[in-house]
């Protein structure tokens, strides 16, 4: 499926002056870009403003929607990229409102407004039906928009997904309320590591994801979490994965919360993970069972 002609996403030369924090940021998203395998990144308008994709993968493979969590950008998304690009049509998305090379024109108030965006990205990037992951936050993202659309969702992938079944630990909602309402590059960087004691975190994104918090954003709406009466509408095909180390979900409440609300997914707990490195560590175990998954699902 390919994208309506567009024009490249402009060099950093090709930016305006908008102050040192953006041109950090604009360096440190490059630079992770510099590590997708082949791929291009586009920008599509709608009424609500430009949304970056950034898209790999053969042009007539099947599609597979990547939906990033909250500050993280869609560059996270490289390394399984690289993995995954081989066999389907990879378009990773920019969420609007959030860090990221696009720009809002209206605010995204609410999660209708998350989900009619969403459907016109989609419909600007030709794909009228995919499958759809999605991290942290852009799991529920991803499931919302499922449960919304059932017809445009072929299979359903979350990655330690937060508020879809359950509360996010206190400890780390109390430092993520402290890094959204004060929001510095030390504090962005000291709750990422936190959040992963003893697991490898990729230095490279780090630096973007604390570039961030110089980059205008807008809060996002409030995530209610599906009750168990809206999840038992669900379905597309589901795959949720849980990092063992998470210090965001608790791995293993989350997952029997999970599997009683929904009893038909595939509930996999990757052990040497944390909730911020699980897009890109262990890239293998979590490719290999993605694309197990989606080979049952929607076929190769």
């Amino acid at each position: 499926m390919e994208l309506p002609p567009t024009t490249r996403w402009p060099t950093l030369r090709g930016y305006p002056d908008r102050g040192d924090p953006y041109r950090r940021f604009l360096y440190r998203y490059h630079a992770m870009l510099d590590r997708w395998p082949a791929a291009t990144t586009e920008h599509l308008d709608s009424r609500f403003g430009r949304t970056a994709v950034t898209v790999a993968g053969p042009p007539d493979a099947r599609p597979l929607v990547l939906l990033h969590g909250s500050g993280a950008t869609s560059t996270i998304w490289y390394a399984l990229a690289g993995l995954l690009a081989r066999r389907y049509r990879i378009f990773a998305i920019d969420r609007l409102g959030d860090a990221g090379l696009g720009g809002a024109d209206l605010p995204l108030r609410t999660g209708a407004d998350l989900l009619n965006w969403l459907t016109g990205v989609l419909d600007g990037c030709g794909v009228d039906r995919a499958a759809v992951a999605g991290h942290g936050s852009g799991g529920w993202l991803a499931l919302r928009y499922a449960l919304a659309a059932p017809d445009r969702v072929s299979a359903l992938a979350l990655l330690d997904p937060v508020d879809c079944f359950g509360r996010p630990r206190a400890g780390y909602r109390s430092r993520e309320f402290a890094l959204t309402f004060a929001s510095t590059p030390g504090r962005a960087r000291a709750l990422v590591r936190w959040e992963s004691t003893g697991v490898p975190v990729d230095e490279d994104w780090l630096e973007l994801f604390a570039a961030g918090t110089g980059v205008p954003r807008q809060l996002p709406p409030r995530q209610p979490r599906p009750s168990a009466a809206e999840l038992r509408e669900l379905t597309a095909p589901t795959l949720i994965m849980l990092a063992g180390m998470s210090r965001v979900n608790d791995a293993r409440r989350t997952r029997l919360a999970a599997l009683r609300r929904l009893p038909s997914a595939e509930v996999a707990v990757i052990g040497h993970a944390s909730h911020h490195s699980l897009p890109y560590q262990p890239a293998g175990e979590v490719a290999a069972r993605l694309s197990g998954f989606l080979g049952r699902a929607v076929g190769s």
